[in-house]
Formats: C-alpha cells, sequence, structure tokens
C-alpha cells in the first residue's frame, strides 16, 4: 500500500474518513470482566492484615518469612479461618481486630509473629486486585491448570 502524502510504502490502510456528525451502529461487546459478590450477609468484603516478624527479616528473605508463617500456619487457621499470605499481608473473609502473637522456631533462631488489621479492602484498591491474582492463581494451581499465552 502507497501513501498518498509521501510516497512510501505501510503496511496498514489509511483511517477512512468520517463525518463529525456521523453516529456509527450499535454492536455486541463481549469481555471476560465478571463482578466477585458474596453470597452471604456477614461477609463485609475482604479484610487486610500487615505481618510483623520480630526479629526483623528483611525484604529480601521471602523463603524465610514464608517458611515462619508456615510454621504458626495452624494457629493463624484458628482465628481468621481461609487466609491467604502475600508478602508482608495476610488476606482473610473474617475480621479479627486483635490477633495474638504467633511464635515459630526456624534454624534455632525465635521468631514473634504479629499480625494486625489494617482495613477492609474496596473492590478499587489495588490490594484488591492482587489478591484476587493470588487467590485465583492459588486456585488453578491446585486444580493442576496451566496458564497458556
Amino acid at each position: 500500500m502507497v501513501s498518498a502524502d509521501s510516497g512510501a510504502s505501510t503496511l496498514f490502510p489509511h483511517k477512512p474518513q468520517r463525518a463529525s456528525n456521523a453516529e456509527g451502529r450499535p454492536m455486541k461487546l463481549y469481555s471476560n470482566y465478571f463482578s466477585i459478590d458474596f453470597d452471604s450477609n456477614n461477609i463485609a468484603g475482604v479484610n487486610k492484615y500487615t505481618v510483623k516478624f520480630e526479629p526483623e527479616i528483611p525484604d529480601n528473605s521471602r523463603a524465610l518469612r514464608k517458611e515462619v508463617l508456615k510454621k504458626c500456619r495452624d494457629k493463624i487457621k484458628e482465628q481468621l479461618e481461609f487466609f491467604i499470605d502475600y508478602g508482608l499481608c495476610v488476606f482473610s473473609l473474617k475480621k479479627v481486630a486483635e490477633l495474638p502473637v504467633y511464635t515459630a522456631e526456624h534454624d534455632s533462631v525465635n521468631y514473634t509473629v504479629t499480625i494486625e488489621w489494617v482495613q477492609v479492602m474496596e473492590k478499587t484498591d489495588r490490594d484488591h486486585m492482587n489478591f484476587l491474582k493470588i487467590f485465583f492463581n492459588s486456585m488453578m494451581r491446585s486444580l493442576k491448570f496451566e496458564t497458556i499465552g
């Protein structure tokens, strides 16, 4: 295809000219977006908690944080029931204002783990989107689904 104004060859045709008062035509549009709503009235949303370790675990020690938190997992489940941990955050559908301080030993070091409630996340919060991504990816892994593309 040759451009009329420059004489150079292009891969795409020119955009058709359209009158400024043209209305266009209606069309159906499909998307993979869907809303997630809770079917129980006593679930206000996804609760976000922060996790603090003492002695402090450096930001680049993700594996160590996972191991320490794994040792407290059953005790945390007693309070929060279902939860997902990600970085220095824990997400749960249950709101607990004050959680006990947990202890765990790893490589002969005693750690205390403090979990504090932060907020009920709005659907538009970036952390809420991260939670959904983590949740669905963990479901897909447990069902042995594979991401293609």
